[in-house]
């Protein structure tokens, strides 16, 4: 059965229809941070009923509709308990949205859809457990078991980011002292080149671009990324024990640089290294997993 997965995020909104993991069609609208919460829903509902009708399916036969949001999720009440991204507190997504269509919707955290995306249908789906970190604006991510997201009080999808590797570090946009996020992220290191290297429109991959080329300050400052985030991973390893990480978001897409760094990097920080096994790869689904996995919700 053709299912509909919904990808919402403070940048856009992206709307698709999946048919045993394979998007059929899909659409997106930027956000707009002024709409509001009402007029968010409103759009919402307007792009779901035009990707229902341009992939010729009727959206009120394709069951419950699945959306991945950003921030802490309260998964029973279906709301969206708090959001820096969209700046939403205590809003009743699943409701509203679920009222305008007539249909039932159920919500959960934007990365821990997409690494259940990845877990079933792209690059963890031959693993028991994977565990996917998004490295975007942010760092999130999420834990998938046997197929089920690991659950939490609260669905988050950015405590990845959110633990510290320096007790005394940078200062986090979350108030804390040094988060991964404020190391790993794509905003992190965009901030760390362009205090070093002297290019304009300067962005992860112009930066990795540079690496390549063999440009001293760009070897220094992704040396320094793939430490910071290496070390994040290490830890993540040893508290949850995945088969493997999956690396998505915009700089995942640095490949082998970055992959090959980790797993050179991590070798020794792994609690009984040698003695485990655990695969560091790249998302396979790429920007569609959120769609994929907010499909898979139900």
């Amino acid at each position: 059965m053709k299912k509909i997965g919904i990808d919402l995020g403070g940048t856009s909104i992206k709307a698709g229809v999946v048919d045993g993991g394979r998007i059929v069609y899909k659409d997106s609208r930027p956000t707009d941070l002024t709409w509001g919460f009402e007029k968010t829903v409103d759009e919402i509902a307007a792009l779901i009923k035009i990707v229902a009708d341009l992939a010729k399916v009727d959206f009120k036969k394709c069951g419950v509709i699945g959306i991945g949001s950003p921030g802490l999720i309260d998964t029973a009440k279906g709301e969206v308990v708090y959001s820096n991204n969209i700046k939403w507190k205590n809003a009743p997504l699943a409701k509203e949205l679920g009222g305008r269509l007539g249909v039932p919707v159920k919500i959960h955290n934007d990365a821990k859809a997409a690494a259940l995306g990845e877990s079933i249908y792209g690059a963890g789906k031959d693993y028991k457990t994977v565990a996917l970190l998004t490295l975007g604006t942010g760092v999130g991510g999420g834990i998938i078991r046997n197929g089920k997201i690991e659950e939490t009080q609260v669905a988050a999808g950015s405590l990845f980011g959110h633990m510290s590797i320096n007790y005394n570090g940078r200062l986090c946009a979350c108030g804390r002292k040094g988060c991964l996020e404020a190391y790993a992220s794509a905003t992190a290191l965009v901030a760390d080149a362009k205090a070093v290297m002297k290019i304009n429109n300067l962005d992860g991959k112009a930066i990795f671009d540079t690496y390549r080329q063999g440009d001293v300050a760009a070897k220094k400052v992704v040396d320094n990324y793939i430490k910071y985030l290496g070390e994040g991973i290490a830890s993540i390893i040893n508290v949850c024990c995945p088969d493997a990480v999956i690396l998505g978001g915009g700089l995942s897409g640095a490949g082998d640089i970055l992959i090959d760094g980790l797993k050179k990097y991590i070798g020794d920080k792994i609690f009984g290294a040698g003695l485990i096994k655990v695969d560091i790869i790249t998302s396979r689904l790429g920007n569609d997993a959120g769609i994929i996995g907010a499909s898979l919700l139900i």
